[in-house]
């Protein structure tokens, strides 16, 4: 009878060996911290699971560029991360939503930027009237 040993990290992603599952929670560790990551409801997301990514990632706000764009790298070959949207290098400080409507990230501040022309721009047109 052969006994096989699974090895599972913190986040309970199985590995066939120590070594992986060490490199594994490193990589979590090293790169999860370039990130914050909320839900649509813009809820802090501690310590998510690739599935928990992969479902409710709405929200990333860029802690540290480099590890950030690893992390990323990794996430696409992982699961179905797609970074479309999502502009390179990355920045420190820069927060990205996710529209579910066409699968795309987009650049907060650049969303912000473009409402509040479109309001002032409707404000101007309002007062002509």
């Amino acid at each position: 009878m052969r006994i096989e040993t699974k090895y599972f990290a913190d986040d309970d992603t199985e590995f066939e060996s120590e070594e992986e599952c060490r490199a594994y929670e490193q990589f979590q560790k090293d790169c999860m911290g370039a990130v914050a990551i909320f839900d649509d409801d813009m809820n802090y997301m501690d310590s998510p699971t690739l599935e928990e990514i992969e479902s409710y990632a709405f929200y990333i706000f860029i802690r540290s560029g480099a590890k950030a764009e690893s992390l990323f790298s990794w996430l696409k070959e992982q699961i179905s991360f797609d970074d479309d949207g999502i502009k390179y290098p990355l920045v420190a400080g820069e927060l990205y939503a996710f529209s579910a409507d066409n699968g795309k990230w987009y650049d907060m501040d650049e969303q912000l930027a473009s409402l509040a022309a479109n309001v002032e721009r409707m404000k101007r047109l309002g007062a002509e009237q």
